[in-house]
């Protein structure tokens, strides 16, 4: 991992924030990209350069707009209700799109009915953490330590539904231990917390806690991926260390609204599909610690499928309602 990157991550937010809209040779009305992630965050981030570099070819003008809020709900609420004109598009990520039907009593759209893949555009895996400190070397110590003492070890998560305690459970369930889930209301507080010590062990995504690595206040024991990630080379995955069946990762993606027509998606699609190809955006995604993904609606169908089966049973057990 370069020392500049956090240098990068905050010029990279303030030259997309003044790229948007992304503007080429204009042919027609402007395309929305409805992004779910608050401005200058990694999702709106990367929105914003899958706009600028899709909108060069498509020969159009892609606007960004952010409508952050509810676990995604509020830009897909806003999507749900476009008209199916080829002109509006959903950047989010997978998990809402499949967990929040377990979760909400009552949504204002169904994500079954409403929407139609686009794309899969990324994948950022998450990671498992401990105090630099720490007894623990390996997950399997971590593991070791809470069947020793059930209900004794701490796991800080960003609130019930969230990956980071959903991952935390799938791990209790696969290695049969308890743990005592400390949630707190957003992943800095949550690591800010892990690092003084009032939490043990936090699953979370890479760049809520490579700062703390790297300032030598957190160690990463594992990626939750089935492959080692390419800038932590040294850091083992999941199954290398004997839990298999353990992956966990969110996937930014681009949706559209039902009666969209195919042709439009499949437009948008290859357009995405050229722009994850480009070198340069293949690099400016590692350094904010993603994998580029790619592929054809189908896949992101496929993806979709995979997380409701890994993480809507585990809401149902734990009775996360809202």
């Amino acid at each position: 991992m370069k020392k500049s990157w956090i240098r990068f991550w905050l010029a990279a937010a303030l030259v997309f924030a003044a790229a948007a809209p992304a503007v080429a040779q204009d042919s027609g009305p402007p395309i929305r990209f409805v992004v779910s992630g608050a401005a200058g965050g990694s999702i709106d981030i990367l929105a914003r350069m899958i706009a600028q570099e899709s909108a060069k070819i498509l020969g159009t003008t892609i606007v960004v707009e952010n409508k952050p809020g509810n676990s995604g709900i509020v830009g897909a609420a806003e999507v749900a209700k476009a008209a199916p004109d080829g002109r509006t598009f959903l950047f989010t990520t997978v998990g809402p799109m499949v967990n929040n039907a377990a979760v909400f009593a009552k949504l204002p759209y169904d994500a079954a009915k409403d929407f139609v893949p686009v794309s899969a555009v990324g994948r950022f895996p998450l990671t498992f953490f401990v105090r630099a400190d720490s007894p623990y070397k390996s997950v399997m110590d971590v593991v070791a330590a809470a069947k020793a003492r059930p209900g004794a070890l701490n796991f800080g998560t960003a609130g019930p539904a969230n990956l980071t305690n959903l991952a935390a459970e799938r791990l209790a369930e696969l290695q049969g231990f308890k743990f005592t889930a400390v949630p707190y209301n957003s992943e800095p507080a949550m690591m800010v917390a892990l690092g003084g010590g009032q939490v043990d062990v936090v699953i979370t995504t890479l760049s809520g806690g490579i700062a703390l690595v790297q300032g030598g206040r957190l160690r990463a024991l594992a990626m939750l991926d089935a492959e080692r990630f390419p800038m932590l080379p040294d850091v083992p995955t999941m199954k290398e260390q004997g839990v298999a069946g353990l992956e966990a990762a969110g996937t930014p993606c681009i949706y559209a609204p039902t009666g969209t027509p195919r042709e439009a998606i499949d437009r948008l699609n290859r357009s995405v599909t050229q722009v994850l190809r480009l070198p340069e955006v293949a690099r400016k995604m590692r350094e904010l610690l993603m994998v580029p993904q790619g592929g054809p609606p189908e896949e992101l169908t496929a993806i979709m499928k995979l997380e409701g089966e890994r993480w809507v049973p585990i809401i149902k057990r734990l009775g996360i309602r809202q």
